[in-house]
Parts: structure tokens; sequence; C-alpha cells
């Protein structure tokens, strides 16, 4: 009975958020260009996938490559464009309001980012699964040595939770800081992964389909979610209300 009582708040707020984004117009044009960019990458990945496949071995890494850099612009993009309600929220006193109910700050942390993430996990699910499976449908070659167990769990499952984290982090840092502030972190890690698993793969011959590199994207990830979820849950009501 309890658990249930707990969950409220989060329910709560999640619905708040969800409504409080879709109504946003920064959120409907990220809708409308990511729906354009995976259609037309996905189209292109198509077209080109015998001519990838020419590239022989380094194709492997071009599959991975593929994966991370149509997925994470996009998953980058969402929590950005997202963050509109948050600002609104700050300056409006909302997430005071919000404070004095039952609702801890962990739960408008959790509220919040899932709010900003289903987007972007559904899109990356889309992406991690599609683009692989796309090398197999048009029996490319490349289609048949290409690890696509690993590519779709790396895109569809890795790659959405890497930035769920930075979901929740950006919740974080708009609660205790700004919203404004909570954007940097965004920036820094897609930037990070979109321009140097590419440059790393070209340049140290780093091969991003490898199963080392998959299990160390899985432990990242995990301590990275680990962190974050820890610092939410010490977050206290009484630091949060003086920031606001």
């Amino acid at each position: 009975m309890s658990a249930h009582r707990s969950s409220r708040p989060v329910g709560t707020v999640l619905s708040r958020e969800i409504r409080d984004l879709t109504k946003t117009r920064s959120f409907v044009i990220g809708m409308v260009i990511s729906v354009i960019v995976n259609v037309t990458f996905i189209g292109g990945i198509a077209a080109s996938a015998q001519s990838i496949s020419e590239l022989g071995h380094q194709g492997v890494a071009v599959g991975a490559l593929v994966v991370a850099v149509a997925g994470l612009p996009i998953a980058v993009a969402f929590p950005l464009l997202g963050s509109e309600p948050m600002v609104r929220d700050q300056s409006t006193g909302a997430n005071v309001c919000l404070l004095a109910t039952p609702a801890r700050p962990v739960d408008l942390v959790v509220a919040r980012a899932v709010a900003l993430w289903l987007p972007s996990a559904v899109i990356g699910a889309v992406m991690g699964a599609a683009v692989p499976l796309v090398f197999i449908g048009t029996g490319s070659p490349l289609g048949q040595s290409l690890p696509v167990v690993r590519l779709i769990l790396s895109g569809a499952i890795v790659v959405p939770l890497l930035f769920l984290g930075l979901a929740m982090l950006m919740a974080e840092l708009a609660l205790v800081f700004s919203a404004d502030i909570a954007t940097a972190p965004s920036y820094v890690v897609g930037l990070a992964v979109v321009a140097g698993v590419p440059i790393a793969s070209v340049s140290a011959g780093v091969n991003a389909s490898a199963p080392g590199f998959f299990v160390g994207s899985c432990i990242v990830t995990a301590v990275f979610l680990l962190c974050v979820i820890a610092w939410a849950v010490r977050l206290p009501k009484e630091k949060v209300a003086m920031a606001q």
C-alpha cells in the first residue's frame, strides 16, 4: 500500500510534464525535423548499402558508426528542445509549489527525465534496429558480417539508456542550478560521442562493433546511471527550494 502511494507523485508530475512538453512549439518542431531526418537517413543508407559494403572489413565499424551518428544527434536534440517547460517552471515558481506537495525532488527528476527521454528513446530504438537491418534487407554482403544483435542492442538499448541518464542529470541541474546550465552536459557528451567515435575509428582503428567496445559502453552507461540516480535520491527538498 505504501509503495502504491509513493508512486503517485511520480505519475502525477509525469503526466503534467508530458502534457506541458507536447504543447511546446519546440517539441513539435523537433518531432517534425526528426521524422524527416530519420526517413531521409534510412533511405540514404538503403540506397548506398552496396557501396558501403565495398569498404570490406571497415564496413563493420561503419555499421556501428551509422547507429551512433544517426541516433545520437536526435537523442541529444530532444532534451535540449524539451528544456522549455523546465525554464518556465523555474521562472513561474512551479517547482516550489510542486515541492510543497508530497512529491520529492527525486520524483520531479524521474518524471521530467522520462518525459524528455521517451521521444529520444523511441527514435533511438527505431534507428538502432533499422540501420543494421537495412543492410540485411538490401542483400548487401556487409549484412552477412555485421554483428546485428550487438548493433541493435547498442542502438536500441545502450544509447537510449545513456540519454536517460543525461535527461536525469539535466533535470537535477535544472532544480539545483538553472535550466540554462542543465543543457551543458547534453551538448558536451553528445558532441564527444558523435565526433569522438568516428574520429577514433578512423585515426586509432577503434572498432565500434567489437565485443569489447559494446561491453565497455554497457559498463560506462550503467555506472553513469547509478551515479545520477544516487544523486537524485539524496537531493533534499530544502536545497532545491533555496535554489529556486
